[in-house]
């Protein structure tokens, strides 16, 4: 998923691309057709499933959904993405809807880690948050110190969030895991 949040994948999907040559894409246009129905079906058979099981959340009144129902998203996300670089020429919304998902993802991921406590959670939602943020602004035109300045205070704010999640955990002596 982290390389649909650039705009070279979506460059080959559409209907001009199948267009050009139809009897050379007939198969793989069939079997983007595919995948772009049967992963959402299946999506939803899981999470079907897992909701059926899964514990009710509440904050303050408001039912929480849990990250990994966002997880379980992302065929359909990238099905709606899909569907609009296929009837688009210009390449860039589907990428900024698959970053701005990815970013969301990462900021759920983080948070249910800090409800819950669990260091590895939260290690998981700032490492897909930072993982976007570096990889949309290294794909930019800015130069190499901008970059590498930013890689260093993404690197800071990976650090700092583990100490800060670390710590708390230590003096209420919860399990870091």
């Amino acid at each position: 998923m982290f390389m649909l949040i650039f705009r070279w994948p979506w460059e080959d999907v559409g209907w001009n691309h199948w267009r050009t040559d139809l009897s050379h894409h007939r198969w793989a246009t069939g079997f983007d057709f595919g995948l772009a129905v049967a992963l959402p079906v299946a999506a939803a058979f899981l999470l079907v499933l897992a909701f059926r099981g899964a514990p009710r959340r509440n904050w303050h009144g408001v039912p929480l959904l849990p990250a990994w129902a966002l997880w379980g998203a992302a065929p359909f996300v990238t099905a709606v993405a899909y569907a609009m670089a296929a009837h688009s020429e210009r390449n860039v919304w589907p990428a900024l809807l698959m970053a701005f998902y990815l970013a969301g993802l990462g900021l759920a991921t983080l948070g249910e880690g800090l409800v819950a406590r669990r260091l590895g959670a939260i290690n998981l939602g700032v490492l897909v948050f930072l993982a976007v943020i570096i990889g949309k602004f290294f794909s930019s035109d800015y130069g190499f110190t901008a970059k590498g300045l930013v890689f260093i205070v993404c690197g800071g704010a990976f650090l700092a969030a583990n100490l800060a999640a670390s710590r708390h955990m230590r003096r209420n002596r919860q399990s870091v895991l």
